[in-house]
């Protein structure tokens, strides 16, 4: 075997030193280490979370956006049933003792309401079902309305009242697109406007079908909650990612004219039928004009079917033609009308 002719000593921090052997059989060898870098390699720190997903969602709703929204069509028309329902509720308990509420509740239990007997039940004043032929044509926007049939009960809104207000068109004919929603003279969010990210919070939730469409389910909260936007969840469809469903509630803290409470419900037409329009819209408010009076509890209820795209009516003046609304018609002097005399001048 070949002899050792040096010697290696090293350690954690020093630099490596090397000796040379003699032949002696016994040798004392001295190392003075000393002390030595260490190089590491490149170490990148960062405190980056991973990117959301309901934000790569959003980005692709807005860039289907325009073959999506329905302001893209040249025209749209379609068969609507309207339904509105009106009811007195948290009544004063002065009010509560008149024989002409009394009257109207027992009324009411006699044509079915069963809970109407319940004294604290909401107390039902007006219903009005209308069905209609819906034309419309955008830029500029041209509406028109031909009933069909209309069956009314009860009171209707006198003209110029808070509740006479919100029967427009405008409730039947919710658009969440564009940034802004306009609901009773307040510009609402939408929860898929452009930049919406500076207004809510949006968590991914679930993918599930509604109809026939796979679709991303999607949460969305107000960050500051006096804002004019809503609570609820959002639908987008995985292929083209359309608007398919909202189920919304506006924020409780928003200042809404005499609305203490709002909710909408919207389901809208597949992508693959083209530009979303609303097969069924829902929405419930509650109304109370002054302090110390009964509130207003109200129901809408829209569904749509039949719809023609982009079928355009060129006869002179079509679309010019005023919106036909049976709702504003008076209504019957009856005993409902006797209760809503008694509440202005409560």
């Amino acid at each position: 075997e070949g002899k050792p002719d040096s010697i290696a000593a090293s350690a954690m921090g020093f630099s490596t030193q090397r000796r040379k052997l003699s032949d002696a059989g016994v040798q004392t060898v001295l190392f003075r280490l000393k002390t030595g870098g260490v190089a590491l390699a490149e170490v990148i720190v960062s405190s980056r979370q991973p990117e959301n997903p309901a934000f790569r969602i959003l980005r692709e709703v807005q860039k289907h956006k325009p073959e999506n929204e329905r302001s893209s069509l040249q025209a749209a028309e379609y068969d609507s049933y309207n339904r509105i329902e009106t009811s007195l509720i948290d009544l004063p308990a002065s009010l509560s003792k008149r024989k002409v509420v009394q009257d109207i509740r027992a009324l009411a239990v006699r044509r079915g309401a069963i809970a109407a007997a319940d004294p604290d039940a909401p107390l039902p004043i007006f219903a009005s079902e209308v069905g209609s032929r819906v034309y419309q044509k955008n830029a500029p926007l041209r509406r028109r309305e031909d009933l069909l049939h209309k069956q009314m009960r009860g009171v209707g809104p006198r003209e110029g009242s808070v509740l006479s207000q919100m029967l427009g068109s405008n409730f039947q004919n919710f658009d969440f697109y564009p940034n802004w929603q306009n609901v009773l003279g307040k510009d609402f969010i939408s929860p898929i406007a452009e930049g919406g990210r500076t207004t809510y919070e949006y968590e991914l939730q679930d993918s599930v079908f509604v109809g026939k469409d796979w679709c991303y389910k999607i949460a969305v909260t107000p960050k500051r909650s006096h804002d004019l936007a809503f609570k609820g969840t959002i639908w987008i469809t995985q292929e083209g990612y359309a608007l398919r469903r909202a189920d919304l509630i506006a924020s409780p803290e928003a200042n809404i004219n005499f609305v203490s409470d709002l909710r909408i419900y919207q389901d809208l037409t597949s992508p693959a039928d083209g530009p979303g329009l609303p097969t069924r819209t829902k929405m419930v408010l509650s109304v109370r004009p002054y302090d110390k009076q009964a509130a207003m509890l109200v129901r809408f209820t829209t569904v749509s079917s039949n719809f023609m795209r982009n079928l355009l009516h060129t006869e002179p003046g079509f679309y010019d033609l005023p919106i036909v609304s049976s709702l504003m018609e008076p209504a019957e002097k009856d005993a409902a009308s006797s209760l809503l005399g008694g509440l202005a001048g409560s």
